[in-house]
Formats: structure tokens, sequence, C-alpha cells
């Protein structure tokens, strides 16, 4: 990386130390090969400029044969001749290359570039390739050959090479060693200037930048301002980075879709999120891939059931716990993830459980999965289920053996035992998915109170599927024979209250709340 500016040559000022000013110095005075000399000896560089050019006279060659009348006559003789002197006039040479025509020109890029190596410096080479009109990648290379130290160049010196290129020509210096040069060359800023003008892939610009040690953001500005990075929001959301995780993850969250669609097409968006933000950044690239919301809904549920036979008086009975679930809100979706930890309370259980997870995450995912939608005028999108019976924060015990209510809940499940309790199997095999219900927020809607059955259901006690049943006291318990949560297998829009009030908690600012649909 450039860490010092010169004039434009041959005067240049630079800051490199005595050695290095010792050398640019003979370099413009004796040129390359008395440079290339002196680090080859230890004799002083004066000695050098003494010596430059001795040995065999020069040989001249035969001038070309008369060229034809729609060409220019060849001046490589006169080329020669000059790169023969024993002091190289380097500006008539500059001269001359510029004054060549396209067929001498295209003999100097293919057989020449040792000769001018050896007798121009970096300055003086920007100039010869300036006349010749070479390839980007063969100038870059000549210049490089002949500067003394190419980080005394600045990118201004040859962004007209670049400019001048055409994709292909910018696409074959695309390499590491060509970006090696790049990088002696620029400093922060203008390797920016460099990417813009050489319109790379931005996955190629960003290892170009980094190498040089320019910020990702950084980057992604300057390309958005230079025109490369052309999504509408960009400039708005590389501000919002700029400002924070918290900034960013908000501005994201109050775009509309197809903003928010073209600009996760953008690689450069997910890379500033990465590079700029680190771990702070995950919630922000969640929103970037459409997230509104997300986080633990815990239920704590409460209620009284009216226990026992009709032949005799009910007895109220208390039931209640903690229930855990992780909701994500997202534009194209709602998903619900419950974690169950189960746990063997025996030996049998612990036998049968395996198989017994496949027969209760297969039932759980059957009756609940894909089956309603959240709609709120905007936008209808599905709400989805993952359950897990390997772990999460909702502990089940699990037993064998018979069992009878209330010693099966939420808490507490059978295992399906086809040999030794086989008139339960289909019973235990169903029951979780009802106690599902319960870990996402549901209470029960059997052997209720008046009241608390009008509450729960949200029905009158006359609706269908209503069964009441009065004890010996006169007292009268309801339960829904139809509902999932009561004594049927029917899940209602309902069941899903406890997800629809965390998502109505947690929209955007002036988005319109949600309600169920089947």
């Amino acid at each position: 990386m450039a860490d010092a500016r010169v004039l434009p040559a041959p005067e240049r000022a630079t800051t490199a130390t005595a050695p290095e000013q010792l050398l640019l110095s003979l370099q413009r005075a004796a040129g390359n090969r008395a440079v290339t000399r002196y680090l080859q000896r230890d004799d002083d560089p004066a000695d050098a400029g003494a010596t430059a050019g001795a040995g065999a006279a020069p040989v001249r060659q035969e001038e070309d044969a008369e060229a034809p009348p729609d060409r220019p006559a060849s001046r490589l003789a006169e080329l020669d001749e000059m790169l023969d002197r024993f002091n190289t006039p380097e500006d008539e040479v500059i001269d001359l290359l510029g004054a060549m025509g396209p067929d001498d020109k295209r003999t100097v890029i293919d057989s020449y570039r040792d000769r001018l190596v050896g007798c121009l410096n970096g300055g003086e080479m920007l100039r010869a390739v300036a006349n010749l009109h070479p390839p980007l990648r063969t100038a870059l290379d000549w210049i490089d050959a002949a500067a003394l130290f190419t980080s005394a160049i600045d990118y201004s010196e040859i962004q007209g090479l670049v400019t001048r290129a055409d994709s292909d020509e910018r696409e074959a210096v695309g390499t590491n060693h060509y970006r090696d040069i790049f990088v002696k060359v620029c400093d922060n800023s203008t390797m920016i200037t460099a990417l813009v003008d050489l319109d790379f892939p931005w996955e190629k610009a960003r290892q170009w930048a980094r190498e040089e040690g320019t910020g990702t953001l950084d980057l992604a500005r300057g390309l958005a301002r230079g025109g490369r990075i052309t999504v509408s929001d960009m400039e708005e959301f590389l501000n919002a980075v700029g400002e924070g995780a918290n900034v960013a993850r908000e501005h994201l969250r109050g775009l509309d879709d197809d903003t928010l669609a073209d600009l996760r097409a953008e690689p450069a968006a997910g890379d500033v999120i990465r590079d700029e933000l680190g771990t702070a950044g995950a919630p922000v690239l969640s929103a970037l891939a459409g997230e509104i919301s997300s986080g633990e809904a815990m239920i704590t549920n409460s209620e009284d059931l009216l226990a026992g036979d009709t032949t005799g008086p009910f007895t109220l009975m208390h039931f209640g716990g903690d229930q855990r679930f992780n909701v994500t809100y997202r534009r194209n979706g709602v998903d619900v993830a419950v974690g169950v930890a189960l746990t063997a309370a025996d030996d049998r259980a612990r036998l049968l459980l395996p198989a017994a997870k496949n027969i209760w995450l297969g039932r759980i995912q059957a009756a609940w999965g894909s089956r309603f939608q959240l709609t709120n005028g905007q936008r209808t999108i599905p709400l989805r289920f993952q359950v897990s019976l390997d772990a999460g924060p909702n502990q089940v015990n699990a037993h064998s053996g018979h069992w009878a209510w209330p010693k099966l809940n939420a808490g507490n499940w059978f295992v399906p035992d086809h040999e030794q309790v086989p008139e339960q199997e289909e019973a235990v095999s169903q029951a979780p998915v009802h106690e599902f219900g319960h870990l996402i927020g549901n209470v029960d809607e059997y052997s209720r109170t008046a009241e608390h059955y009008v509450q729960v259901t949200r029905q009158p006690l006359t609706s269908r599927g209503t069964v009441a049943e009065t004890d010996t006291a006169g007292v009268t318990r309801y339960t829904n024979a139809l509902s999932l949560m009561g004594s049927g297998t029917t899940i209602e829009p309902r069941h899903c209250d406890a997800i629809l009030r965390w998502v109505n908690q947690n929209l955007r600012a002036n988005e319109p709340a949600f309600s169920v649909v089947a």
C-alpha cells in the first residue's frame, strides 16, 4: 500500500530514505542499467553513472525496406539507435514511441520490454506506455518493472490506463499478481477509486480492498457512489450500518418487501453486515433475510377443573405450569419452535421411548403442522411448527404402564406399549397431540364451569359440541366434545391465540394486527 505520494515525473518529491533517494537520483541521472550495475557492486554511484552504457559499440540496424504507401515507414532502427547510445535520450525515446505507426508499436510491445525497462525509470515508463497504448496488464507490468519503488507511484498516474481499458483488459488484471501492484500503488481511498474504475464483481473487489486494508463499509459506499452498486436503498442502508446494529436492523425491518428483496440479492449487503458488525450483526442478517421479530414466549397456565363422576359431587382440582416456545415472525411466515426434553421415568419407558418419540412426533406434526395462516390485510402468511422431542425448555417425564387421569398431563406422558398395555396403546399414542396444545399456551376445554367454558372457548353454552354434565349436588360442568383441547380432535384458530398475541406485540411500526385463519 502506498504511504508516500509523489509529484508528476520527472521531478517528483519523495519521502524515500537516504539509500532509496540515492538510488532514485541515480536512476534519474543514468537509468535503470546503471542502478542494476550499482546494486551488483559496492562502488560509488558516481562510478556507476560514469560507466553506464560502457561496453561494445552499438550496432545500428539496417534501414527497413520501403514501407507500402498505406502505412508509415518503420522507425524501429531509429529507436534501436537511441537505445544503444551511451546516454539514452529518454525524452526522445518516449516521443518516438508516440510517433510510431501501429505495426512498430506492436513490435515494441512484443519485443522491447527489457530494453525499455533498462533505460526508463517509473515516471518515464508511465509516459512511454501512455504513448504505446499496450494492453493494461502489459502497461502495469512494465511500469512495475521500471519503477525502483512502485509505492512511490500514485494511482492517479495510472488511472487513465485503467479507464481507457476495455472490460476484457480489466478482467485480465484481476489476478493476485496485479492486485499486489495496485496494493503498492494505492492507499485506502484510492483503492476504492481503482475498484470503481476496474468494475470487478463484488467478491473480487472485496478481496482486493481487504488486502489493502480498506474497510468493507467504505468500499461499498464508494462503489455505490461510483455507480457500481445500483440497489436503490443501498446508501441509506450503509449509513444505517455505520450507526450500529440496532439502527441497521430497524432500517431493514421498515423496508417494503420489494426493496428488501433487491437489497438481499446484492451480495455486498450481507458482507458489509458481517465485516463491520461482527457477531453483533446476527440480528441484522436475520432482518435482511426477512425476519421482523423473534423471541421466546413464556406462558403460565392456571386452570380449575371439575373432576369426578356425576354419581357424586364434583371435586375442584387445580392445574397449572409454565410453557415456553420460540416465535419467529418473518415476512413469509411465522415459525414456532417447541422443544421438549423427554426423560424416561423407568427402565421399560427408557426401552420404549425411541419408538414412542417417532409416534408422538409424527402425530403432532400431522395434527398441527401447516393448518393455519396469519393475515392482516397486508400479507397472509403460513403458521409453521418445528417440534423437537430431543431437547428444549419443556420438561416431560415418560412413563410406562397403565395410566388414569390425571396422571397423564402436559408434564407426564405414557409410552405406547403394544406388548404389555395394548388396550391403551392408541390413547397414549394420541394424547401428546392434546398435551402439545398446552405447550403452546392452551388450557383445557373440558370439565369447566360455565363462566370458564365461555371464557376459554369464546362460545355460548348452547353452541354446537357443548356437552353439559351435572353432579348430585346440582353443579354443572361443560366440555367441548369437538375441540382437541376438549374431548374431540378439532384444532381451532383460537388454539393459536398465545402465538398470535406474541406476534401482534412484536409488529413493525404502524403494521396492522394479525388474525388466525384456517
